[in-house]
């Protein structure tokens, strides 16, 4: 997917704070995850050339709360 990074993307509130929450609990499952889980992770990241696994866990984190924030008014 090749989005224009000038353009906004824009949520409506309950759309963003669903997201955050998503966001949420898919990196919490991620860091709980069974060896064989984080194998099938390591396999896509790897075939993706999206970094490491703890990479992508540690920047669903960081995207929560930054869109956690900013839906708060809280820009940094």
């Amino acid at each position: 997917m090749n989005l224009d990074a000038s353009l906004p993307v824009t949520l409506a509130p309950d759309e963003a704070e669903e997201l955050h929450w998503l966001l949420g609990q898919l990196e919490d499952w991620l860091r709980h995850a069974g060896d064989d889980v984080v194998a099938e992770l390591v396999g896509f990241v790897e075939d993706n050339h999206r970094g490491s696994p703890l990479g992508v866990i540690d920047t669903l984190g960081r995207y929560g709360s930054e869109l956690r924030r900013r839906a708060e008014g809280r820009l940094r």
